[in-house]
């Protein structure tokens, strides 16, 4: 359950974040000045937290792929691990898990229209 809490807490503040980003107004009068209609302007933001066990005897090396379907245009804004851009829609972390270990990779990714 703490884990949960904790994911809730990053996703709370998260979604503060970007309310305050989009409430300030020199990000508005940017946005304008490229001509996007700020009331208009749509971002999704999502966070993931993948939690990988091991049950082997010996460590592993894992590639974790992630595909990001909404759109073309995305940013990693927050990682645990290092990430590849592999293509414009697909991702990988490739990250270490100890012998009956785990592994927990998080991060936040921002879609933008």
């Amino acid at each position: 359950m703490a884990m949960a809490d904790g994911a809730d807490k990053e996703l709370d503040e998260v979604m503060e974040e970007l309310d305050t980003l989009l409430k300030n107004p020199d990000v508005g009068a940017m946005l304008t000045a490229r001509g996007i209609n700020t009331s208009l302007a749509l971002l999704v933001a999502e966070a993931l937290h993948a939690y990988l066990k091991g049950h082997k005897k010996e460590a592993a090396d894992v590639r974790v792929v992630e595909h990001f379907y909404r759109c073309k245009n995305w940013d990693l804004t927050k990682q645990s691990d290092s990430f590849n851009k592999t293509d414009s829609q697909t991702g990988e972390f490739r990250v270490h898990i100890p012998a009956d270990g785990e592994k927990i990779i998080t991060y936040t990714v921002h879609y933008t229209w």
